[in-house]
């Protein structure tokens, strides 16, 4: 399902490696060439990450140890999935995500947490409790993993005052930048506004927001992971198996089975509310608009990613905050490029300058640059 390759043109030995690709995940690719030609070392190299998402979930459907069958890690990993096997693998001990000021999931400073393979599902989990991964149902206690690497992850927002130089950057570094950073879609929520209207988008939000996991909730991270996964799945079947074709009493019927062993009596009300808010509000739709019901789950889930598309001149000043960010750091050992147009995360009217900018920023910085430019097969 991934990629092949071609060098666009041959440069000396010396110049900077850059790799381009619409796809983010072909970064993975890309650092295991280097790492295969010795130009980054095998174990502890440092990324820093410039996008709009952290992209640091877990392969949901690989075994930790397939980090090193190559062939089944590319099929599995995706665009938010690809840096947390490399820090499995030992390859990466510390990320910084440089992130947009619209991109407020994960505040800035520094966290340090493991990442090892989870004993119990034998996938890729980390003991960070943060909302981002209890969300995503890839948090593990310490004592449930085992095989653990330590991980350094510092999120530092681009503006003015940004130094790159500050963040005590080893001599070797990656710098890895999707363009989404400097201007983002949610493309779920495009689709759903386009289809549906503002006002079905903000009651969908405001059923799935019901079951995010909050900051100042003090429940152990296990048990709030437990019960917003029963309550998603719960919302999943709902949607994609047509259960909303149902009345209400068989809904409620089919679902409270579901939910009663992770919700106590007097929690189970909020929660059928929630689901009935939906159901009421997909019995609304006028009968010819047809309910797709992968989408809206997926829009429900996807609802807090972040949005803020600009125009060309305005992505061009956020761009101009990172190029001001690096300054005059040494060279990276390797850069990447991810255009994410074809996904539409980044709108494509603006992509292509954003990528020539880079472009012209490596080079005018570093010397000579060779790039490696990703071309999708047939998927």
């Amino acid at each position: 399902t991934h990629t092949h390759a071609h060098n666009t043109h041959m440069q000396s030995k010396q110049a900077l490696c850059v790799g381009c690709s619409d796809d983010h995940d072909c970064f993975l690719l890309e650092v295991h060439r280097a790492i295969a030609a010795k130009r980054l070392p095998f174990e502890g190299n440092t990324v820093v990450h410039v996008d709009a998402h952290p992209d640091m979930l877990s392969p949901p459907e690989m075994p930790a140890e397939k980090v090193f069958d190559t062939e089944l890690l590319y099929s599995k990993v995706c665009i938010s999935t690809f840096l947390l096997p490399l820090v499995y693998a030992g390859h990466v001990n510390r990320i910084v995500w440089i992130r947009p000021p619209w991109a407020t999931g994960i505040a800035d400073g520094q966290y340090n947490f493991h990442v090892g393979k989870n004993k119990e599902t034998g996938l890729i989990a980390v003991d960070w409790s943060h909302q981002y991964v209890l969300h995503e149902f890839f948090f593990a206690p310490t004592e449930c993993l085992e095989n653990c690497r330590s991980l350094n992850f510092t999120v530092a927002t681009l503006s003015e005052t940004l130094s790159l130089r500050a963040l005590n950057l080893p001599k070797i570094w990656v710098l890895d930048v999707c363009l989404d950073a400097f201007s983002t879609c949610n493309p779920f929520r495009a689709e759903v506004l386009q289809k549906y209207g503002s006002a079905f988008y903000s009651e969908l939000q405001a059923v799935f927001r019901h079951f995010d996991c909050q900051v100042a909730d003090d429940r152990p991270a296990q048990l709030q992971q437990q019960k917003r996964k029963v309550a998603i799945a719960v919302l999943e079947q709902y949607l994609t198996k047509g259960e909303y074709h149902d009345n209400w009493d068989d809904v409620r019927e089919h679902i409270t089975p579901r939910l009663v062993e992770d919700y106590s009596p007097s929690e189970l009300p909020a929660v059928l509310q929630r689901v009935l808010d939906l159901h009421l509000l997909l019995q609304s739709l006028p009968e010819s608009k047809k309910v797709e019901g992968q989408l809206l789950f997926e829009a429900g889930t996807m609802h807090d990613l972040p949005h803020n598309p600009l125009d060309k001149e305005e992505a061009m000043k956020i761009q101009d905050l990172l190029f001001k960010a690096v300054g005059d750091l040494p060279r990276p050992a390797l850069s990447f490029v991810a255009r994410s147009v074809e996904d539409d995360y980044t709108p494509r009217g603006v992509a292509s300058v954003l990528e020539v900018r880079f472009l012209s920023f490596l080079t005018e910085h570093y010397g000579d640059i060779a790039i490696h430019e990703y071309q999708p097969e047939c998927k």
